[in-house]
């Protein structure tokens, strides 16, 4: 049987930017749960297309299948979904009005015992365990994160660093695309999965508070997001939560 959960969605066009790339999906079936945000990357060279277009394919192949949703079937069918979106946002990525746009993707889903995630870019995925807090599972597929593992850069300096921001890896920016994935046990009480909006401006220990508030799950996002604007809104926010009921 799935393991039992409810959660919510939200996204922020924040207090700097003109529009909202970020897109955020959250779906709960009786055979799995899947949640996504995408950030999409490109100004006004459509990026929310790109994060749309994403989340909206992911769906659709996730909802399509017909055969039962084992880890193995999951990231077969996650492995073909994300290759077709890659390459239709690459396809639209060379005519001028989508020039260079792309996005990033964090997902989850849901099984009986236990958690498929996926990550491409910048976007993470947080547990929270109560009286534990935040523990990040995805690693940032960034150039600053990258000098970090390779131990050229301290994580202090990558902070700060005017080059933080810079992707390694996004969807639709290449004809292939890779990505990192993750298989963790059911043993947490919610997953947060987010953009660089969020976590920029929010501190882990911040949002693990708003976390352990009993409040439901919009109202955990919409807290979390006011928090973003709070401490300057520099970006769009985009969130999924998903709490184990």
């Amino acid at each position: 049987m799935q393991v039992r959960v409810k959660g919510a969605t939200l996204t922020d066009i924040g207090l700097v930017r003109n529009k909202n790339e970020d897109a955020a999906s959250i779906f709960i079936s009786e055979n799995y749960s899947i949640a996504m945000v995408a950030d999409g990357i490109g100004g006004h060279r459509k990026g929310e297309v790109a994060s749309d277009t994403t989340i909206s394919m992911i769906s659709e192949h996730m909802m399509n299948n017909t055969k039962e949703y084992s880890l193995n079937r999951v990231k077969k069918i996650i492995k073909a979904a994300i290759k077709d979106a890659n390459k239709e946002i690459n396809r639209l990525s060379v005519k001028p009005e989508y020039l260079n746009m792309g996005t990033t993707l964090v997902l989850a889903v849901v099984l009986e015992d236990q958690t498929y995630i996926t990550n491409i870019g910048d976007s993470r995925l947080y547990t929270y365990k109560s009286g534990k807090g935040l523990s990040k599972v995805t690693v940032d597929q960034t150039y600053v994160e990258y000098m970090v593992q390779t131990g050229k850069m301290t994580r202090e300096e990558a902070k700060v660093s005017p080059q933080k921001n810079v992707l390694l890896n996004a969807i639709g920016i290449n004809p292939s695309v890779y990505y990192d994935e993750y298989i963790i046990d059911n043993d947490y009480d919610a997953l947060l999965l987010c953009s660089d909006g969020l976590y920029n401006m929010v501190e882990e220990d911040e949002m693990a508070c708003v976390l352990e508030e009993h409040l439901r799950s919009d109202e955990k996002c919409r807290k979390l997001v006011d928090l973003a604007n709070a401490h300057g809104g520099l970006d769009n926010i985009g969130i999924s939560l998903v709490e184990v009921k």
